[in-house]
């Protein structure tokens, strides 16, 4: 099935919050989706049903990006996107590249800023 989810605007009138700036508010943790197809210790990142984090825009992808966890850490690889997906401002390829603390990964026009635990943490607790 390829429906699309729809985000309604959080808030009303001069304090609502477009669908993109409702994706900017929030933590997405790395945890495999209810209905997603991917196996394994992969994490897929796209606009349609099966992957494990859906960002229903058209800029993204169908199957746009996946986030590989290894012994060795954390390895981002693009599916061969139309708009691409980039780590700390570089476009990426099909091959894999290993993504740390703090970095930031573009999807199309999206961007986030991976974070450990620990970090995630630490910026919780500042005011």
């Amino acid at each position: 099935m390829n429906r699309t989810i729809v985000f309604e605007p959080v808030g009303t009138g001069e304090d609502a919050v477009s669908a993109s700036e409702s994706l900017k508010l929030a933590i997405y943790p790395l945890i495999k989706g209810e209905y997603a197809t991917s196996t394994g210790e992969v994490f897929s990142i796209g606009r349609v049903d099966g992957n494990d984090f859906i960002m229903p825009d058209y800029a993204i992808s169908k199957k746009h990006a996946l986030i590989e966890i290894k012994r060795e850490g954390y390895f981002l690889r693009d599916c061969g996107s139309t708009n691409g997906t980039l780590l700390n401002g570089a476009r990426l390829q099909t091959k894999p590249v290993e993504v740390h603390d703090r970095d930031v990964i573009s999807f199309a026009r999206y961007e986030f800023m991976f974070l450990s635990a620990e970090s995630l943490y630490t910026m919780l607790k500042q005011p």
